[in-house]
Order: structure tokens, then sequence, then C-alpha cells
């Protein structure tokens, strides 16, 4: 499941709802960045499908991005750190 887009607040629970049910029929690699502003959803649906026994989360392949901007060390270090934030992640697997 690509979550691509940068997705409008009333784009936003049709995103919701196709990342869930995507999670429902078996989709297992979700891939998202800052730069999409989506990472705090994804991370809400990510967390509620674990909660519910739907999948857990090594079952998961959980990709973001640094934005080329931020491609300094000390940078890098900041950008995944928000990224694993907005996700409540306790990591990312690329």
């Amino acid at each position: 499941m690509v979550t691509y887009f940068e997705f409008s607040a009333e784009g936003m629970p049709q995103m919701m709802e196709a990342l869930s049910y995507a999670i429902d029929i078996g989709y297992r690699h979700i891939d998202t960045a800052h730069l999409y502003r989506v990472e705090p959803e994804v991370g809400k649906i990510i967390d509620k499908k674990i909660k519910d026994g739907v999948v857990k989360r090594e079952d998961l392949f959980v990709t973001t991005k640094v934005w080329h901007h931020f491609h300094r060390e000390a940078d890098v270090e900041v950008s995944v750190r928000g990224s694993l934030r907005r996700l409540n992640l306790e990591y990312v697997d690329l």
C-alpha cells in the first residue's frame, strides 16, 4: 500500500479507509513519507490493526523516506525520529 499522495482534509477519510481495507485483505508493505503529510493517520491505522489482532507489527514492512533537504547526518536522524514519532512506531523497516 503506497500512501503517495498528499491528501486534503476531505480526502483523509477515504485514504484511511483504503489503508484499513488494504491491511484487512493482506497488504503488508506500507510506504509513506513525511512529505505526504499522512504519517500520523497511517500510524493510527497500523496501531488499530495491531490492537484488533488483524496483523502483528513484525508482519508489516513499513517504509518512509528522508527528503533530500535532510541528507546531512544530523538531519537524517531528526527526520527519521520525527517519522517514528508521527507513525507512533519504534522502528521502520526501510
